[in-house]
């Protein structure tokens, strides 16, 4: 695997990360 296969899958996890924090937070909210 070449190395910016692998920044782009992490750039991939990061975002997925971050947007799942947010439903979080805003579940918590809504709660």
């Amino acid at each position: 695997m070449r190395p910016a296969e692998r920044v782009k899958i992490i750039e991939w996890i990061s975002t997925i990360a971050a947007v799942a924090l947010l439903a979080l937070l805003v579940n918590a909210m809504l709660a």
